[in-house]
């Protein structure tokens, strides 16, 4: 049995020092235009759903998310903040949202993929390696609200009313 472990000890660390030795040595590419292979991809898609599924399980929207005055708040907020890289619908990708990577999912699929809790965590805390800053920070719980309203506003037809994942 000690040589089990002895052995599974010996193993864990010269995967690891590979690990590192390829990280450090400039093997892995990180440009932006080389894109994610598809497990990376996999892998960041499913920890980005679970985890913000995790943490904005208890937020509540508020009731009032479809008040025409609270959806011209935040398209305006939109237009300021977000536009550059959430491309609205009927326009084409602005230059910074063609340069990003992952890129940036359109305004339409926001509003038709994710729940109005999940929506609010995203853009008051942000997201890690995406380019998707926190506006929490700088932006109170009302302004971020009537993004999110704004975001729903733009649900397609066909989605099933943005209030539960679409896989």
């Amino acid at each position: 049995m000690k040589r089990y472990l002895v052995g599974a000890a010996i193993g864990v660390a010269t995967v690891a020092l590979i690990t590192i030795g390829v990280a450090l040595g400039g093997f892995v590419d990180v440009s932006a235009t080389s894109g994610h292979s598809a497990p990376v991809s996999w892998l960041m898609h499913n920890t980005f759903e679970a985890s913000v599924g995790r943490r904005a399980a208890d937020i509540v929207p508020p009731k009032d998310l479809d008040v025409a005055r609270r959806i011209e708040e935040g398209a305006s907020s939109f237009e300021s903040m977000c536009s550059v890289c959430h491309t609205p619908s009927g326009e084409a990708p602005s230059p910074v949202a063609k340069g990003l990577t992952p890129a940036p999912p359109p305004l339409a699929h926001l509003g038709d993929h994710m729940a109005p809790n999940e929506v609010f965590w995203v853009i008051d805390h942000g997201v890690k390696m995406t380019g998707m800053p926190a506006f929490g920070p700088t932006h109170g719980d009302e302004e971020i609200w009537a993004l999110v309203a704004y975001v729903r506003s733009h649900r397609s037809a066909t989605a099933d009313g943005g209030d539960a994942h679409e896989h």
